[in-house]
């Protein structure tokens, strides 16, 4: 390391200056020092400081970008995960509507076939069996949401036409042997009353 040998232009003291400086202080007086021309070595080392300084800038600004590409990330998945659960809700909201409509459709149902065995029921009691047959044929669980009640319905509708059977035949004096004629129409189906 080479060291000049200058005097302070404020204090006259002599200064040691290390090669590649260009500007220092006094050590007697504390007054700032800048030479104006500059050694190889300092231009060197002033370089380099330049270079170190863009080199921290460009890791400063990677550092910078993986930040926002990480953030950029989390954001995208908050979305997804966000969209995620707003499809998921809605398709749930939709499958309770259809839940809800098909139960109300059941009730519907379940109360037009109830209402239908009491008319059928006042037919019987008023031993008008005609109608009570007819209606009685009607007893059909139809509703597509759901297939409980076909079994529950075809049960009772074989119930009712017992019921209706039994009942015109004590009203009408017709033995078990004449019933069997009257099953035998129940086997071909609603439209054989009409013949």
């Amino acid at each position: 390391m080479k060291i000049n040998t200058l005097t302070c232009p404020n204090c006259n003291g002599n200064l040691e200056i290390e090669d590649g400086l260009d500007t220092f202080y006094c050590k007697y007086c504390g007054s700032k020092i800048i030479l104006s021309e500059l050694s190889d070595a300092a231009y060197d080392a002033k370089v380099k400081i330049k270079n170190m300084e863009h080199k921290e800038k460009l890791k400063e600004k990677e550092l910078e970008h993986e930040r926002y590409k990480l953030e950029s990330t989390k954001k995208d998945f908050k979305r997804t995960f966000i969209a995620f659960f707003s499809i998921l809700g809605a398709i749930l909201v939709m499958v309770l509507i259809i839940i809800l409509i098909g139960n109300s459709g059941e009730r519907k149902q379940e109360q037009k076939l109830q209402e239908l065995v009491e008319e059928i029921m006042t037919d019987i009691k008023a031993e008008n069996f005609s109608e009570a047959y007819i209606k009685a044929k009607l007893l059909y669980w139809d509703d597509s949401w759901s297939s409980d009640g076909v079994e529950k319905w075809d049960d009772i509708r074989y119930e009712i036409l017992e019921q209706i059977e039994k009942a015109e035949s004590e009203a009408n004096g017709i033995t078990s042997n004449d019933t069997a004629e009257v099953e035998e129409q129940d086997k071909k189906g609603f439209f054989s009353w009409f013949d």
